[in-house]
């Protein structure tokens, strides 16, 4: 017969032991959510780990200071706000990903915008981690009204991190396709000229439903389409992404329309005038403004937005509205 702690790890034990200790007015005092945050916090340190920084523990915490300096990942999804990590620990990460050994570097300051851009495919990891975990536990509750802020420790010899989750107080769902009506207008009212936008790839489902994570499938390594009024031209090559742009060398014609059957993922669009599109060309350097949110469109339309995540070199999407 299996014993609790066959069942249980010692830092889902210990989340459970806090649990049971907390006052009794204490709003997080679901067990079952303890337990996956003690999974999430498991999964954090394996996944920091296996970047190359290396952490004495991993803790969950419910008491959340105020981070005053510190990277903020802000998502506005179904009920996760917002992901903070310290600025040291958010450095320390850099550091340790691309290989660095020391550990008692000085790096009590702000980062670079550089630096925020490496920064951000850790987050949307850690998100992922986190998400994997409270997913199908989340929509039970009705939303995250209930739920305390959560905060995890990361501990390397007496040296104590923070990162930090923000739950969304109110359901996000109620107002989606007013607001998704309203943002196709304005996206397109304002515009004179021609529509340019990039798709990574595309979603092998026939139903999109919010909340759940599809796989992009991708058309080749750095590749995208490159739309004009949803026609499409060309392939593209993407080249560098900066500064919320995106460069693109425009490459062969596409004219297999099959290519976008289905849903798309448009993750970057600008308008040009005629004078611009009568010289594009194979050859042709082109920049798009990167979307906040990613669109997913499918018969010219879009139908959804959602966010990208990378896991294990692998590219989805979550979607949050539709």
């Amino acid at each position: 017969m299996s014993t609790t702690k066959d069942l249980l790890s010692q830092n889902e034990i210990d989340s459970l032991l806090e649990i049971f200790s907390s006052p009794h007015d204490d709003k997080n005092s679901d067990i079952l959510f303890g337990v996956r945050m003690a999974k999430v916090a498991k999964g954090i340190e394996s996944y920091l780990e296996n970047l190359g920084l290396v952490c004495d523990d991993v803790k969950v915490s419910k008491h959340t200071p105020a981070c005053e300096r510190c990277y903020s990942y802000a998502l506005y999804d179904r009920y996760l706000d917002n992901l903070s990590v310290d600025n040291t620990l958010a450095l320390r990460i850099i550091a340790a990903r691309f290989g660095s050994k020391n550990r008692d570097a000085s790096l009590e300051r702000v980062l670079t915008s550089l630096e925020q851009e490496l920064i951000q495919d850790v987050c949307k990891e850690i998100v992922y981690i986190l998400e994997k975990e409270l997913d199908s536990y989340m929509p039970n509750k009705g939303g995250s009204e209930n739920i305390m802020d959560q905060g995890l420790l990361v501990l390397q010899g007496d040296v104590q991190h923070m990162i930090s989750f923000t739950f969304t107080k109110e359901p996000v769902a109620e107002n989606l396709p007013a607001q998704l009506e309203k943002e196709e207008v304005s996206e397109g009212s304002d515009a004179t000229g021609t529509k340019v936008e990039a798709v990574l790839g595309t979603i092998a489902t026939k139903v999109l439903k919010p909340g759940l994570i599809y796989k992009i499938n991708t058309f080749a390594k750095n590749r995208a389409v490159l739309l004009l009024d949803e026609s499409l031209p060309f392939m593209a090559n993407r080249l560098q992404e900066s500064d919320g742009k995106l460069l693109l060398l425009l490459q062969e014609a596409v004219t297999d329309k099959r290519l976008l059957a289905g849903f798309y993922l448009n993750i970057a669009g600008t308008t040009i005038d005629d004078e611009t599109l009568m010289r594009l060309e194979r050859g042709t350097f082109l920049e798009l403004h990167m979307y906040d949110d990613v669109q997913i469109h499918k018969d010219g339309k879009m139908v959804a937005k959602a966010k990208i995540l990378v896991s294990s070199g692998e590219i989805a999407v979550k979607i949050f509205k539709g």
